[in-house]
């Protein structure tokens, strides 16, 4: 098997585990070992028939989970990534995801892509930041 095959099969096999109902569990509650590999999935960004699905669910199951500083910046980083490469997952998730993640450091980022000469990286950290605006004034974000 190739090095790109076998790196496929265990991207395929993670995010098996990680889609279990099991895995799925475990992420919700918490479960510091399978945060760890869904944050992990998520920072590789593989690309293959399936992964913006996978994405989309693991950034879904996340986005309620009490995270460290180090991975909440680690998030943050994989929110701007997708905003400045549109990273295969569903929109809602990202911004919902930028919202449970955000400080003020992030939202700044978030402002100078809003300068960006792309316009679709203006478009997307335009999504992005109105979301957890309006995120912000329903849930008195104290950031």
């Amino acid at each position: 098997m190739s090095e790109s095959a076998h790196q496929i099969s265990e991207f395929v096999k993670t995010a098996f585990e990680l889609l279990s109902n099991a895995g799925r569990d475990r992420i919700r509650a918490g479960d510091p070992e399978f945060v760890e590999r869904a944050i992990a999935y998520l920072e590789a960004d593989p690309y293959f028939d399936g992964t913006g699905y996978c994405k989309s669910n693991l950034v879904r199951y996340l986005k309620l989970v009490p995270f460290s500083p180090t991975q909440q910046d680690r998030l943050q980083s994989v929110v701007l990534h997708v905003i400045d490469t549109y990273g295969h997952y569903g929109g809602k998730h990202v911004c919902r995801l930028a919202a449970s993640v955000q400080s003020p450091e992030f939202l700044s980022h978030l402002r100078e892509r809003l300068k960006s000469p792309d316009y679709d990286i203006r478009r997307r950290a335009r999504n992005v930041y109105e979301y957890v605006q309006r995120f912000n004034k329903t849930n008195k974000y104290k950031g």
